[in-house]
């Protein structure tokens, strides 16, 4: 009988040949050898599926099951379903895991009864056309155990907030008792997700270490232009955490205001290239989901300039 595993690791793969082997063979190589990868294929067309099948006939931990193109967000919920581990990470399949990453999350969560554990990250920035960057590290934080609304009160605070799913080592129990799935269909479905994450959390820590390399790439959903997707996933994101808001303690509302304040403005700082067409239809959703009021003046103004 194959042993149970202590961790389940989750990677949704859609087009990522050139990377995908060096992706999984990162959690292949871990020094917790109790764990089981489960992979998704989410519909490739390249050639993933043959990378796969030569990895799984090497290591038994690897689960494969493939799913017709449906997005990331599906694909993860899919694998999900079929975890049997005491806790779940998401890899993506482009990106690598240090080799005691997973080791050393599960023995901090086990020791401290945590609901998660979150952590720091690299960058290989593969863009040569691009200055694209991003801080996946944290400042100012103990390495102590903090209630999740209390500690992204402060991550909000500080700019600080990661929204990456694999910057966080997940007690399965947790996800399960609190519903938390991907929500399907749009992009910036983490957003949701780490919110509702860090929202229902009572026992969470940082440990202050780059347990992962995020891999910067041309065509990435990172590097894309914005476009009307972008806009449709933030509000979509926006509306479902005011909904989650409501009857929720002053403390939770305030932090989901305040996100959605900081979140609304950093978009549109970023958009100001977009279309005419598509920059008054923003303003519309703008209006119809009542975050205006949010918006800083020359924020908008320089929205809005050509």
């Amino acid at each position: 009988m194959d042993e149970q595993p202590k961790v389940s690791v989750i990677i949704p793969v859609y087009n990522t040949e050139a990377y995908l082997r060096e992706a999984v063979e990162s959690v292949m190589q871990q020094t917790l050898h109790e764990i089981e990868i489960i992979i998704v294929n989410d519909g490739s067309t390249d050639g993933c599926s043959s990378i796969i099948d030569e990895l799984s006939s090497k290591d038994k931990r690897i689960h494969s099951f493939v799913q017709e193109n449906q997005g990331q967000s599906i694909a993860r919920n899919n694998g999900m379903l079929h975890a049997e581990g005491a806790y779940c990470y998401f890899m993506d399949s482009d990106d690598i895991l240090r080799k005691d990453a997973l080791e050393e999350c599960y023995q901090t969560c086990e020791a401290e009864t945590l609901d998660f554990v979150y952590f720091d990250a690299d960058i290989i920035n593969e863009c040569q056309s691009t200055s694209f960057s991003m801080d996946y590290h944290h400042d100012g934080i103990e390495e102590k155990v903090y209630d999740g609304s209390d500690i992204l009160n402060y991550l909000i605070d500080t700019c600080q907030l990661k929204i990456p799913p694999y910057l966080f080592f997940i007690r399965k129990q947790y996800l399960l008792n609190n519903d938390l799935h991907f929500f399907p269909g749009i992009i910036h479905e983490d957003e949701l997700f780490t919110m509702l994450l860090y929202l229902g959390a009572t026992r969470v820590k940082y440990i202050g270490k780059e347990f992962f390399l995020r891999r910067i790439r041309e065509a990435s959903t990172m590097t894309k232009r914005i476009s009307r997707r972008n806009v449709e996933g933030y509000f979509t994101v926006f509306r479902e955490l005011k909904c989650f808001a409501a009857g929720k303690s002053p403390l939770v509302q305030n932090i989901i205001i305040r996100y959605i304040k900081l979140t609304l403005n950093a978009f549109l700082r970023n958009a100001h290239e977009m279309t005419m067409i598509d920059k008054l239809r923003t303003c519309g959703h703008c209006l119809n989901e009542g975050v205006v009021k949010y918006i800083s003046l020359k924020v908008f103004i320089r929205f809005l300039l050509p």
